[in-house]
């Protein structure tokens, strides 16, 4: 991922130097050199996990000098930056789909010759393929075709294909979306409803979309009447959907306070808020103020005391200090166990120590008692941690599957019968062999042997499968003297061999729910 984040760096630091005319190699490496040590710190301290924090953060700075890239050659030369984008676009497409064609046609070769002449070629060959097409072929198809310092670009460089694409099938359907929202808002006006919460991410993608639009179209808003009244009223007609979502965002901050994903959609609105007031109001527009704000933005929401994380974190401490109060769990700098609260306030106080778990450290969440563990929750607060609303009504299930490992031989000799048995919540089974009949029922996990219509053997099955988890709690493949089960009465000699067994394991209750069981049968009658 640093190498990744090297790229775009060193592709601006290369536009800059050109920019600003330095020819001496010399300085052109001392340059770069300056802006790859960017990379030291995210490599040494950010880049440590994967997590929420490392990969937003590197999704910030990938974007942020990505459009350095595009802007530096026209930081001070401002017309035609539209075409140049276009055409940086239209080349990476090209590139993209050339690389892809290339790469299933190696892909292609190898394998006709694996089929053919018997040769085996290591699956690792078609990886080096690929890295060889990405890392070689593509940047160096791509870097070629960007238009040159001194190249001019018209509106006739404008390509064919996405000016149709604009003009007559994503401006109408923009229009149209934005009929459907006014329509919801005008809705909500009159039954005097706050917005819902997903109003927030449809205009966010909506307004993000037709702003990429807005800044593309703009060679194109003399050639037809269409576009120049789309540019001219879709960030009117975009205030009122803005202020709609900027409410919605409200409600849900002062309810729950900040969290990193709540925090970038209000940045992203507010910065959307101020591109379409620029379009309003400015009487000399210049499209390149769009990628240089949106680029300073991404770089200052996830670095320094004001970036996302610092802020959600203050926010969700603030929050939790304040419930803790509220319910009197709080004495002394120090938390007090409380069995008696609502399971709402529960849930609040949980979401915010899962939240702390998930994204950052426990450490940083404040009151927690030094080594505090998920686990100790219910020490700690006097309730179990509540993942969900109604986690208190239901408790935590987990997923299981057990399976019979493969390879086996099983000893039938002493048994004169065999089925074959799935039983689940949702179907029965009945198999019949001369005078005897096996059968099983849907509401029950029980299996009945009959002979001439008497029953000569009953078994809760549910019940074996229940003992051979608890017994092998954390196995999913368990070996055929662990999958059998054998029982001998006066009447039969009997075999069971799971090969699946499927359900739902409580954590608190310890609890275990069988929803499905494959097994082979043999008995034998006396």
């Amino acid at each position: 991922m640093t190498f990744g984040l090297g790229v775009p760096i060193s592709l601006s630091a290369q536009v800059l130097c050109e920019k600003i005319q330095l020819k001496t190699p010399k300085v052109k490496t001392v340059v770069s050199s300056l802006l790859l040590l960017l990379l030291l710190p995210f490599l040494i301290f950010l880049l440590k996990d994967i997590t929420m924090l490392t990969v937003t953060r590197y999704a910030a700075l990938f974007l942020a000098f990505t459009l350095a890239f595009t802007f530096i050659p026209f930081f001070f030369k401002l017309p035609k930056y539209e075409l140049y984008v276009i055409r940086l676009f239209t080349s990476f497409f090209i590139t993209y789909l050339y690389s892809m064609i290339l790469f299933m046609g190696v892909s292609a070769l190898l394998l006709t010759i694996n089929l053919l002449f018997s040769i085996n070629i290591s699956s690792k060959a078609y990886l080096d393929i690929w890295l060889i097409v990405v890392g070689i072929f593509a940047p160096v198809f791509f870097l070629a075709d960007i238009p040159k310092k001194h190249q001019k670009l018209t509106v006739k460089d404008y390509p064919k294909v996405i000016s149709v694409l604009l003009r007559y099938i994503l401006t109408p359907l923009i229009a149209a979306y934005t009929l459907i929202l006014y329509i919801y808002f005008v809705n909500i006006l009159l039954a005097r409803e706050l917005p819902q919460g997903v109003v927030a991410n449809l205009v966010l993608w909506y307004l993000l979309l037709a702003t990429i639009v807005l800044l593309v179209i703009s060679p194109l808003k003399k050639t037809s009447r269409w576009t120049t009244m789309f540019k001219i009223y879709l960030p009117k007609l975009s205030l009122p959907l803005l202020v709609m979502m900027l409410v919605s965002m409200y409600i849900r901050i002062s309810a729950y306070g900040f969290t990193e994903r709540r925090y970038f959609a209000l940045v992203a609105g507010l910065w959307l808020l101020g591109i379409m007031l620029y379009h309003i109001f400015s009487s000399h527009k210049r499209s390149i103020v769009i990628p240089i704000s949106l680029a300073l933005i991404a770089i200052l929401s996830v670095i320094g005391p004001w970036s996302a994380y610092s802020t959600s974190i203050s926010s969700q401490n603030t929050r939790f200090e304040r419930l803790l109060t509220e319910h009197d769990m709080l004495r002394n700098g120090e938390i007090q166990p409380q069995n008696e609260l609502s399971v709402e306030d529960r849930y609040k106080l949980s979401s915010i120590i899962v939240y702390f778990d998930r994204n950052h450290d426990l450490k940083k969440l404040d009151y927690l008692p030094d080594g505090f563990n998920i686990k100790d929750t219910k020490e700690v607060f006097g309730f179990e941690l509540q993942r969900g609303p109604y986690d208190h009504f239901r408790q935590r299930r987990e997923y299981f599957r057990i399976r019979l490992s493969k390879d086996e031989l099983i000893d039938i000799k002493q048994y004169q019968h065999f089925g074959h048995f799935t039983l689940n919540n949702h179907n029965s089974a009945e198999l019949k062999i001369g005078d005897f009949t096996v059968s099983s029922s849907d509401e029950k996990s029980e299996l009945y042997i009959l002979k001439n219509e008497e029953a000569i053997y009953v078994k809760d099955i549910g019940s074996i499968a229940k003992d051979i988890y608890k017994q092998h709690q954390g196995s999913e493949v368990l070996s055929l003297p662990k999958m059998t089960y054998t029982d001998d009465d006066q009447n039969i000699s009997i075999k069971f061999v799971f090969t699946n067994i499927y359900g739902f394991g409580e954590e608190e209750s310890n609890s275990i729910e069988v929803e499905s069981m494959e097994f082979y049968l043999f008995f034998s009658y006396k």
